[in-house]
């Protein structure tokens, strides 16, 4: 970036006009390379904007239509990537939802709402080690297993108060293998809830009919677990569910809408909400990532909360609402 100041600026506003300016000049120069450490590699030393600011002020510029969304085959984080069409929720005529996205992180945001005021949480908080969003909020990128696994049960603490005495949580979490072991993570996470107080009602395995290629060696991994926790033992369970047994199988969805690299199926979301909570409820996504739980909640006659540490998935997550139906905050 040549165009770029060779003496220091200290001003925190005039710093993020030139990281913005070294963003657009790389998405708007053919060929130019996109990856966030390249970005922060061409800014001058003194700046000090590592691939994490680079990574912010990015998905600030994406979330406001600054810089155009990545090509089908670059992500915000400059990987190649297959994006899926982004699936607008189809609403049904005879419901109204009521559908607000909070912009922040799962915690903060968690402090707002009132108490007793959702039937149901579904939701995949971030895995362990498997995806940096270059927030220093963000959750999965601690040091231990045992820190991030204390990080999510703090949020589900805040979700135990917004929860009526009746609901559920259904927990998407998958393992983590690091050097060339399992972490247990599911297991580790049931046990913390536990202990928390909440009660585990089921572990379900999510069988994957097309799980993806796996460089370790270990055995591929062909499933995630689905942990069901309730906060009485006498809980809003549809009678159907009762009968899908604990395993359930779908189809694997690698990269979804807006290229976010852990997307929640819709099948599988619809089927938590069904299962988890009766029409007319409200669903609660603390980790809403694009919105597949917002899309099956308001399909299937439910209103919905989500919230979300990035703004860019945020703005993705949004587009799937109807306008008339959506609050942001």
């Amino acid at each position: 970036m040549d165009c770029l100041p060779n003496c220091p600026i200290t001003d925190k506003a005039q710093q993020d006009a030139l990281i913005d300016a070294a963003i657009r000049a790389s998405f708007l120069s053919p060929g130019t390379a996109r990856s966030l450490r390249s970005i922060a590699a061409s800014l001058p030393s003194w700046l000090k904007a590592d691939h994490k600011r680079v990574g912010r002020r990015l998905e600030k510029l994406l979330s406001t239509g600054a810089v155009p969304q990545p090509s089908r085959s670059i992500g915000v984080d400059g990987k190649a990537r297959q994006f899926r069409r982004l699936r607008i929720a189809n609403v049904p005529d005879d419901f109204t939802p009521d559908v607000r996205l909070l912009c922040g992180s799962a915690a903060e945001e968690l402090e707002r709402l009132p108490d007793d005021s959702v039937n149901c949480c579904i939701t995949s908080p971030p895995y362990y080690l498997q995806d940096d969003t270059h927030d220093d909020r963000q959750i999965g990128q601690e040091k231990t297993a045992d820190a991030y696994i204390a990080r999510i049960v703090d949020v589900f603490k805040q979700v135990r108060r917004v929860l009526c005495l009746t609901g559920t949580c259904w927990i998407n979490v998958g393992d983590t293998i690091r050097d060339g072991r399992s972490l247990l993570t599911p297991q580790r996470l049931a046990l913390a809830l536990e202990s928390a107080g909440w009660i585990i009602r089921a572990e379900i395995i999510i069988e994957k009919s097309n799980p993806a290629p796996y460089r370790h060696q270990t055995f591929r991994r062909s499933h995630e677990t689905l942990l069901v926790a309730a906060l009485n033992a006498r809980h809003y369970l549809d009678a159907d569910a009762k009968l899908q047994g604990t395993i359930w199988r779908y189809s694997c969805v690698r990269h979804g809408a807006g290229g976010h690299p852990c997307p929640m199926s819709v099948e599988l979301a619809r089927d938590c909400v069904l299962a988890g909570s009766p029409p007319g409820g409200r669903i609660l996504d603390p980790f809403t990532g694009s919105g597949t739980t917002g899309v099956a909640a308001v399909e299937n006659h439910r209103h919905f909360t989500g919230i979300e540490l990035s703004p860019y998935y945020l703005s993705v997550a949004a587009r799937r609402f109807p306008a008339a139906i959506l609050r942001r905050a």
